[in-house]
């Protein structure tokens, strides 16, 4: 692959500085050099971009990016499962890389995305993708970027409170009680599950959903 410069364009960096009629150097696919004036390799390809600008490729910090497409077809939303834990369901596997959703965002400048499941307590493992690729596999950055929790809200609002009589106040407090305690039970039953396993017991059947949580309480996600 040729080295390719960028020449005459305004230069946006991640730093925050503007070059004016700059150029950059892609080597490799990698950006090697920025500047008013770039050392030019003898075989790079110039392109002119006179009156461009170029920025730094965004990040798409959470979002459904390649398994949702259109909301009204069933068949293409891929981002929710039934039941309230499932920390076994990876996004990144149900990714599409045909979704039309992924070349609008990539061309409007956004180049990585985190893609997550959504849905009960605990949603999934969420991935870090590139916008880029003819398989999941190639758009893989991070497999396992972070295991989704909705976590519940542990206060009511004031402008709620005041529209709540006060059994109904204490009925929302202790659901929302209710809902931690089940998510620290089962990162607990995850731990013992992890030591089981560890030990070699025999009696500890396989858990897909618990298998699932090794990585996240040993700090490895």
């Amino acid at each position: 692959i040729k080295p390719i410069i960028l020449s005459g364009a305004t230069i946006h960096t991640v730093s925050g500085k503007t070059i004016e009629n700059g150029e950059l150097l892609f080597e490799n696919g990698k950006i090697t050099a920025i500047g008013k004036k770039v050392a030019k390799p003898n075989d790079a390809e110039v392109i002119k971009l006179k009156g461009k600008h170029i920025f730094p490729g965004m990040f798409e910090a959470h979002s459904h990016m390649g398994i949702t497409e259109i909301a009204s077809v069933k068949a293409t939303n891929d981002f929710r499962e039934a039941g309230s834990m499932n920390p076994n369901v990876k996004a990144l596997v149900s990714v599409y890389p045909d979704n039309m959703i992924i070349p609008v965002t990539r061309a409007n400048g956004v180049l990585f995305a985190l893609t997550a499941p959504s849905g009960g307590f605990i949603s999934g493992k969420s991935a870090v993708i590139q916008l880029d690729g003819w398989s999941y596999e190639d758009m893989a950055v991070s497999e396992q970027a972070a295991l989704q929790i909705n976590w519940p809200s542990q206060f009511l609002s004031p402008r709620r409170r005041a529209r709540m009589k006060k059994d109904e106040i204490e009925k929302a407090e202790k659901e929302q009680a209710e809902k931690l305690h089940e998510i620290r039970d089962y990162f607990d039953v995850a731990r013992a599950y992890r030591d089981a396993r560890k030990a070699g017991d025999s009696v500890q059947k396989f858990d897909a959903r618990l298998d699932a949580m090794i990585n996240v309480v040993d700090g490895q996600v």
